[in-house]
């Protein structure tokens, strides 16, 4: 005799038994706590970041000069006319390098 598709079933997954584990989960949205709750801490605020501390004895503290750009070298430039050379990136990044240079050494020594 052959045997229903219902038995076969009932077999394999026995959802009428009473004492599974997985049938009596809860549903995460009905849990008591929420993400966007903040946590119990004390009300003392975290020190700005942009704020100076107190301990800072130097209110301005030196700044430091990069490096000067690297040169490139002869065969770095193709010598096709680029639009973008090598060359001119340097030369710009140079400049840059200058006018940041002599905003922190206005008054350069004079080399004799």
């Amino acid at each position: 005799m052959r045997t229903g598709a219902c038995d076969f079933t009932h077999k394999l997954l026995p959802f009428n038994a009473p004492k599974l584990p997985f049938q009596r989960a809860k549903p995460l949205f009905l849990q008591p706590y929420r993400m966007a709750e903040a946590a119990p801490t004390p009300n003392t605020p975290a020190p700005h970041p942009i704020q100076p501390k107190p301990n800072d004895t130097n209110p301005n503290p030196a700044k430091q000069v990069p490096p000067p750009p690297e040169k490139p070298e002869p065969g770095d430039c193709c010598g096709s006319g680029c639009v973008r050379c090598v060359w001119d990136i340097y030369y710009e990044e140079l400049e840059q390098y200058d006018k940041l240079y002599k905003q922190d050494h206005p008054n350069p020594k004079p080399s004799s």
